[in-house]
């Protein structure tokens, strides 16, 4: 739900996107008039938007720049169909966004937290070896380095990551070629494609039939075995509409 109002929605919508496996939307038992009597809530939901709104129209306001690099944006990716308002901040959000980072990893860069680059930067936030930070009281130190280089009063908080993947485990449940049904691979099967869960599954079948060749020029190359030897060659933009079908994980 926020982040639909964040990018300028409403809760009405919110409560009525829910679609099926088709795209088909699906209206909820739960419409708006529930929370009329909830006062509280909706009055908060009221402030928030009208907030958000005043927001983004204050950034546009004083980004002219940014609004004419985003409509360009827009208009090459030939989206007909945007809320200016709400891409136009979600930019400028980003922009400072990375610039917090920026500062972040020079200052552990300075501090020795970072060695040989080794560090993930996501999101908004940072991965470092805990090694090199155990003495070290980061939530303090990052909201201070900010706080006098950027002028954000940021509350920074600290996650262990202590319960990842060892190496066996990732080796006992790797996904290979394998784990498909090799009936399906004298021609590309549609349906059997939109069964598969998970993306990985997914991007090693679509490869056995296409794969990309980057020189010359970048071109998709579409195989089966009923079309004998006979390569297909097909664009991106080709490539891309004759899979548009495809659906992504069924939930």
């Amino acid at each position: 739900m926020f982040i639909r109002l964040l990018y300028l929605g409403k809760i009405d919508g919110w409560l009525k996107e829910e679609k099926d496996n088709d795209g088909v939307v699906v209206y909820p038992e739960i419409e708006p008039y529930c929370f009329q009597n909830d006062t509280g809530f909706m009055s908060w939901i009221v402030d928030l938007e009208t907030e958000l709104v005043g927001i983004c129209s204050h950034i546009v306001r004083n980004n002219p720049k940014l609004v004419k690099e985003v409509k360009k944006s827009k208009e090459l990716k030939k989206q007909k169909y945007f809320k200016m308002e709400a891409s136009v901040a979600s930019f400028f959000l980003q922009e400072y966004e990375i610039r917090i980072l920026e500062q972040i990893y020079n200052y552990c860069c300075e501090q020795n937290y970072i060695k040989e680059n080794v560090c993930v930067l996501c999101a908004d936030g940072i991965m470092l070896e805990n090694k090199l930070i155990a003495d070290a009281d980061i939530p303090t130190e990052f909201h201070k380095v900010v706080l006098e280089t950027t002028g954000f009063d940021l509350a920074f908080t600290k996650k262990e990551l202590d319960n990842g993947w060892t190496d066996e485990f990732l080796d006992e449940h790797k996904i290979n070629i394998s784990a498909l049904d090799d009936s399906k691979f004298k021609r590309f099967d549609t349906n059997y494609f939109n069964s598969l869960v998970g993306y990985i599954r997914k991007k090693i079948y679509f490869e056995i039939f296409v794969s990309k060749v980057l020189r010359p020029d970048p071109v998709h190359v579409y195989i089966e075995e009923d079309i004998g030897e006979d390569l297909c060659l097909y664009s991106q933009s080709k490539i891309t509409d004759t899979f548009a079908h495809l659906k992504s994980d069924p939930k």
